[in-house]
């Protein structure tokens, strides 16, 4: 492409973020994986509680019933170190 039709061009934006996704795909393809790791950390497991005690209190806020739990499951999760 001539200097002067770079300077002209503009991609169309889906197009261009298609492009974006095609040099992150091994970063995308390895997401799921690390997700999962870190999940099962004991980080990982504490994060997903508080968010799950999060949600539940908010919808109780809202007058609803919390997402099926049993007496106890306010409590956090027993690290296995």
């Amino acid at each position: 492409m001539a200097r002067e039709q770079e300077r002209a061009h503009v991609c169309d934006e889906e197009r261009r973020l298609d492009y974006a996704l095609i040099q992150l795909r091994a970063e995308v393809a390895a997401f799921d994986d690390q997700l999962a790791v870190w999940l099962e950390s004991p980080q990982g497991k504490f994060a997903a509680w508080l968010a799950e005690r999060g949600r539940s209190s908010a919808h109780d806020e809202r007058g609803g019933e919390a997402a099926g739990g049993a007496a106890g499951d306010d409590e956090a999760p027993a690290s296995r170190d």
